[in-house]
């Protein structure tokens, strides 16, 4: 029987102001991710209804190791967080989850 996924859900805070740029630069690195990554099997962007500030990434893959290794390793992943802090308010939160159930 295979692993189940692995499910990432990732949040971020933009700094003030700067709203628009963290999202254009969060959905340009989806786009990366989703097309050189094939242990990525997809990610949904949202932002808050009533704080359009925070960000929230929600990601699937197909190990946690996948995501914790050689994801964090590419050249897309050091470049964004190497340039994050001019446009989010400090690291992100990371946490990990599988499915219970579905229905």
């Amino acid at each position: 029987m295979n692993a189940p996924d692995v499910i990432v859900i990732i949040n971020y805070r933009a700094l003030p102001d700067h709203e628009e740029k963290a999202l254009k630069m969060l959905t340009d690195l989806v786009a990366v991710v989703r097309a050189a990554e094939p242990d990525c099997k997809g990610i949904t962007v949202i932002k808050g209804a009533s704080d359009p500030g925070t960000f929230m990434l929600i990601e699937t893959w197909t190990s946690r190791e996948a995501y914790l290794g050689p994801h964090m390793l590419t050249p897309h992943i050091r470049a964004f967080k190497e340039r994050a802090g001019d446009f989010m308010d400090g690291p992100p939160g990371i946490t990990f989850w599988q499915t219970a159930c579905a229905v």
